[in-house]
């Protein structure tokens, strides 16, 4: 328990910091969806995600297996 209540404090001291100077790390759509696809690892349906996930960000297989782009969202986007 205190190591948990010591991360958390660590966290929000990092976050006030953050929101204090301006030292935001911008988010982008790309790393957003991957944040998404990482938390779903564990979720049955990771490859159906995963998939339909490149497929926003203009990404697909062919019928041999090589990847093509296709339209998509602009994955370098920042959300701000």
């Amino acid at each position: 328990m205190l190591v948990s209540r010591s991360f958390v404090a660590k966290k929000r001291t990092e976050l006030d910091a953050q929101e204090l100077f301006g030292k935001k790390e911008s988010l982008t759509t790309e790393k957003a969806l991957q944040q998404y696809i990482d938390s779903m690892s564990n979720s049955g349906e990771y490859i159906n995600i995963s998939t339909r996930v490149n497929k926003l960000l203009g990404l697909k297989r062919n019928q041999f297996k090589e990847v093509i782009e296709i339209h998509g969202l602009d994955g370098g986007k920042p959300f701000e």
